[in-house]
């Protein structure tokens, strides 16, 4: 888990010399939120984070996936998801949109290749607004 520290380190290097930065989005300790999402027809809780450490910082999002195709062949695909660079409006709503963006796509990449995803995370868990996995949303 990224602490402090380490996102303060993540924020230093996007101002002084605009290097790009990967981050995955369960990986921020100290602002991880939750948002609810639609995720194979149900609403789910996602953590927010990183969809937040990219508007604060006004930098982009894109979605990574590695799929395996047999083989020794593997192929990766990139899907913009936000560009938090001109965040005028509600912040919250934009962070919002861009996770059911990250939710959708995600959808769409396990609907499409069902056998190249697993999951350690129980989505489901407090979605429907009982638990406080799903705090602010």
């Amino acid at each position: 888990m990224l602490g402090e520290k380490h996102v303060i380190e993540h924020s230093s290097a996007y101002r002084t010399n605009n290097t790009k930065r990967d981050l995955m989005p369960h990986r921020v300790a100290f602002i991880v939120g939750f948002t609810a999402a639609f995720f194979l027809g149900t609403p789910a809780a996602f953590s927010d984070g990183s969809f937040r450490l990219a508007a604060l910082l006004r930098r982009p999002v894109v979605f990574m996936a590695g799929l395996y195709l047999g083989g020794n062949r593997y192929q990766l695909r990139f899907v913009p998801l936000a560009d938090f660079s001109d965040t005028r409006g509600d912040r919250d709503a934009a962070v919002r949109d861009a996770l059911q963006r990250y939710a959708s796509v995600l959808e769409q990449q396990c609907r499409e290749t069902p056998r190249n995803w697993f999951n350690f995370f129980d989505f489901w868990a407090g979605a429907d607004g009982d638990s406080d996995a799903t705090a602010g949303a």
